[in-house]
């Protein structure tokens, strides 16, 4: 199949078996899963990294979560861990304190294009324990000195943005690989 010239250096994101541990990144997406009727169900969904080890990159999703920023939600661990927060009172503040609160509504989306310092986990599928794939399990603050550059030559792997099946809120800086 031919490739457009322009897309040459563009190809090949890497898949990358990253060891469990801490990487710079940045939330450049969230990902929202579509019903069987196409309708798009905006109170499900997860982050979307582009994850740094050394000149490398590769994307890296968060667990699925409820958008809901209880104490129970996965998304609210997630916060809490890039924020400090200790409580769900001391998250309200520092999101209150930023300006997440729109009129009384918080917006996940925001969070695109911030760096943080990710937790990457190892799993393996269910049914096969010869094939893993990582997760991004926690974030934390990353010291601006540790702050990745945004690699926008590396295209989103398209299996994380299928139009069929999910809808996805990214940084206009970077493209899908529609191939």
């Amino acid at each position: 199949m031919p490739v457009a010239v322009n897309r040459i250096g563009k190809l090949g994101t890497p898949r990358l078996d990253l060891a469990p541990g801490a990487y710079p990144a940045y939330i450049v997406g969230m990902i929202y899963p579509k019903e069987s009727n196409g309708e798009c169900r905006r109170t499900f969904g997860e982050y979307l990294l582009q994850v740094h080890k050394g000149d490398c990159v590769c994307y890296v999703a968060t667990r699925p979560f409820d958008v809901s920023i209880n104490e129970a939600s996965p998304l609210y661990r997630l916060l809490c861990g890039l924020t400090g927060a200790k409580d769900r009172d001391e998250l309200y503040r520092w999101l209150d304190s930023k300006g997440y609160f729109r009129n009384g509504v918080f917006d996940e989306c925001d969070f695109i294009g911030v760096p943080v310092m990710a937790s990457v986990e190892r799993f393996s599928r269910r049914n096969d324990s010869t094939a893993t794939y990582n997760i991004v399990t926690g974030f934390a603050p990353i010291p601006s000195s540790a702050e990745p550059k945004l690699n926008t030559a590396r295209l989103i792997p398209y299996g994380f943005a299928r139009p069929n099946k999910y809808e996805i809120e990214k940084l206009d800086e970077l493209d899908i690989d529609e191939a």
